[in-house]
């Protein structure tokens, strides 16, 4: 089955060829730290001549996201079904969207993934196929964290501070995480990380989390609030 649609999708992306209809999916950037915006810039291509406006259905999306995790070599099933709002194309125009991949998929396991965009037409029928993009999701290196109750709440919610390496420089980064699980719901970059001296944190009674560490020419004090809409991060 998975050969089938394998060739099934590079077919689509033939016949988008000749229709001069091109869709490109291309990560914000390559390595993401569990829990943080996932962002794919989604971008279409029409040389078709004639403008083109993407229209979804009750049950039918004009575009599909498909992930697959490179090591388990499985896609991923989605965890919410997106109905995406409708774009218009000019003709000889490329027009492009960001599109945060948390809202569809569970991406907390580590690891290497690939995506790819697979656009509808207006007719239902004739579908085209970006190629597949490389990015990898990371855990970071942790150096703190504290479990605390959310005021006026029964919840409670584990604050972590932790470093990863993007494009060769070390980055600090705040993340929310599920005290039971483990799970990061929500990663801030607060800034880079010199790797001179560790971070001092401390947690207010209002639950939030404040960072101190050290900066090029300067100490500044990052605060950073349970970001209780974490989840509404915008999608096109």
């Amino acid at each position: 089955m998975k050969h089938i649609l394998a060739m099934l999708l590079a077919l689509l992306g033939a016949s988008g060829a000749l229709a001069q209809i091109y869709v490109k999916v291309v990560p914000e950037k390559k390595t993401f730290l569990s829990g943080e915006a996932m962002y794919m810039r989604l971008t279409i291509t029409n040389n078709s001549g004639v403008p083109v406006e993407l229209k979804s259905r009750e049950y039918s999306s004009w575009l599909d996201i498909h992930v697959e995790h490179s090591t388990a070599g499985a896609e991923l099933p989605q965890s919410k079904f997106a109905l995406f709002p409708p774009l218009k194309v000019p003709a000889g125009m490329s027009v492009s969207r960001k599109i945060d991949l948390r809202h569809f998929y569970d991406l907390s396991r580590e690891g290497n993934y690939h995506v790819q965009a697979v656009v509808k037409m207006p007719n239902q029928k004739d579908m085209f196929a970006s190629q597949k993009s490389l990015f990898a999701v990371r855990t970071g290196t942790p150096m703190w964290s504290q479990t605390v109750a959310i005021p006026a709440s029964a919840k409670r919610c584990t604050f972590s501070i932790c470093t990863i390496a993007v494009r060769g420089i070390q980055k600090l980064y705040v993340q929310t995480k599920d005290p039971d699980t483990g799970v990061a719901y929500n990663s801030v970059c607060i800034g880079d990380w010199l790797g001179t001296t560790r971070p001092q944190c401390m947690v207010d009674g209002k639950a939030n989390v404040h960072v101190f560490f050290p900066l090029p020419h300067a100490e500044r004090v990052f605060p950073h609030q349970l970001p209780g809409n974490h989840g509404k991060a915008a999608v096109l």
